[in-house]
């Protein structure tokens, strides 16, 4: 069976947030391969994207992160 991982306040705010603003956008800071952050609507969300993403809640394609077809809100 698989187990439901519970969203913190932050990820909910931020699905909430991609809803509204369409994807999350990587940038990358220098020429390094390491060195980006993960915005959206103007603010960084770089640790809550990766959690999302680990939790099955959102693509990340390239540099742009979205919503998987169909949030769960646990």
């Amino acid at each position: 069976m698989k187990r439901r991982r519970h969203l913190t306040p932050a990820e909910k705010r931020v699905l909430s947030a991609l809803q509204t603003h369409g994807s999350a956008l990587r940038i990358w800071g220098s020429p390094r391969q390491d060195d980006y952050s993960w915005w959206l609507a103007g603010r960084p969300v770089t640790r809550v994207i990766h959690s999302l993403a680990v939790k099955g809640h959102l693509q990340v394609e390239g540099d742009q992160a979205r919503p998987t077809a169909s949030p769960i809100y646990a």
